[in-house]
């Protein structure tokens, strides 16, 4: 990727799909969820089969407005509490481009929200930068094998995450006693 050219998602688009995902309340329900991803133009949203009343995960849902992005969600109790989008990861995209839109991404997204709260050094095949933004996490990891690569940002609703990742530590420990 030359200096000139940018990724598609182009980083504004994103950053604009992210604010719109962190300024309006989060689902409280699956009602709620399926107006949240249709208000927000997702498309094609699948339930996986691992739902039960405590964890569900939602797959493949396209979003048009990124172009090449799909993605997937998670729910603790009903609630969300978290999405995840892929991009950058065509297959005609060489791990360098998809480096470098990292990068790019990464300065748009610094500018944005500020210092990082994690900035992980360059692995060579493995990245990864986290920003803390009303009340919200906002991840984003670059990953390399072999001759593909990608780049995955994770939108998570900070509240919700700590009472889920509560919630699994107690029942790991119930399990292992």
């Amino acid at each position: 990727m030359t200096s000139t050219e940018l990724p598609v998602p182009r980083p504004a688009v994103l950053h604009q799909f992210v604010q719109s995902l962190i300024s309006r309340p989060w689902p409280r329900s699956d009602a709620e969820q399926t107006v949240f991803f249709k208000e927000l133009g997702f498309e094609d949203v699948v339930i996986d089969e691992r739902n039960d009343d405590e964890i569900s995960v939602g797959g493949s849902m396209l979003i048009p407005v990124l172009a090449s992005a799909t993605a997937f969600w998670t729910a603790f109790k009903h609630e969300l509490i978290g999405v995840s989008v892929f991009i950058y990861d065509s297959p005609g995209m060489a791990p360098r481009a998809t480096k470098d839109a990292y990068a790019v991404l990464r300065a748009h997204f610094t500018d944005k929200f500020g210092t990082p709260t994690v900035d992980d050094p360059d692995t060579g095949s493995s990245l990864a930068t986290v920003w803390a933004a009303d009340g919200f996490l906002l991840q984003m990891y670059y990953s390399s094998h072999r001759a593909r690569a990608f780049v995955q940002v994770g939108i998570s609703h900070s509240g919700r995450t700590a009472i889920y990742e509560t919630a699994v530590g107690a029942n790991i420990e119930a399990s292992s006693t």
